[in-house]
């Protein structure tokens, strides 16, 4: 392509994508109809009841922590209740509604890894990453993809994670609103992954430092988008420990 001139997008750049969301929205959408159509395979116990009661109060806005740990004290925050809720709310609240919730998440996130890996890397590395979600789907099962135990939760979002904090190293800065978001999640979620993703954070802020000092007005909209986002997804959260209601 001409320097300056963006060269057209062909078809054969989105296969990889197509691919995996195919290969994964298959196999987890059939194991979420095997959860939502046979009550003998669902999943029940303590911590079913537990993100049931998260979404349902998530679904009525009145959800501001996440789930509650064996040590006595809350998760941070209740991101992924609420996007439980839209779908728990839809289907009357019945509680296959969270299988069906916990798929769609890990069907964008294994997809995402994908489309962030070729749109970053190249052909090669889009379909080095199919490869890499059919191997992980292979090895790592299903059931921790449709069950929506908190520490489930983390494990795409943070596979997912990783390539977009590499993308904003290599200087790709509409990848910081996606690391804010994962971030958030993740650490929503479940609090061990606190160091983890501390580290990851801590690389995205250098790497924006270094590229904002060499080209601030490229990377003011995206850091500022970045920031609000970020104060959207923690104010609840922060308000509970201000306001002390812990629910």
């Amino acid at each position: 392509a001409i320097r300056g001139v963006r060269a057209p997008v062909a078809w054969s750049d989105a296969l990889p994508v197509a691919t995996a969301f195919t290969v994964v929205a298959t196999v987890l959408l059939q194991r979420a109809w095997v959860v939502t159509s046979h009550p003998d395979h669902w999943w029940f116990g303590a911590d079913a009841a537990q993100v049931e009661l998260r979404a349902l109060a998530a679904s009525r806005l009145r959800l501001t922590l996440g789930a509650f740990s064996v040590y006595g004290w809350q998760h941070p925050g209740p991101l992924p209740f609420y996007w439980m809720a839209p779908f728990y709310a839809g289907a009357d609240r019945q509680f296959g509604a969270l299988a069906v919730a916990t798929v769609a998440a890990n069907v964008l996130g294994l997809t995402g890894v994908v489309f962030v890996l070729r749109r970053f890397g190249g052909r090669l590395a889009g379909w080095l990453a199919v490869a890499g979600v059919v191997g992980f789907l292979w090895r790592f099962g299903t059931e921790g993809l449709w069950v929506g135990w908190n520490p489930n939760l983390t494990i795409v979002p943070l596979a997912l994670l990783l390539p977009c904090v590499a993308g904003v190293v290599v200087g790709h800065r509409w990848a910081v609103p996606a690391c804010v978001f994962l971030a958030s999640w993740v650490v929503q979620a479940h609090l061990g992954t606190a160091l983890v993703v501390g580290g990851l954070v801590v690389a995205t802020a250098a790497a924006v430092v270094v590229h904002a000092r060499r080209a601030p007005r490229a990377w003011r909209a995206p850091v500022a988008a970045g920031l609000a986002l970020g104060a959207a997804l923690w104010v609840l959260p922060l308000a509970d420990q201000v306001a002390g209601s812990h629910n």
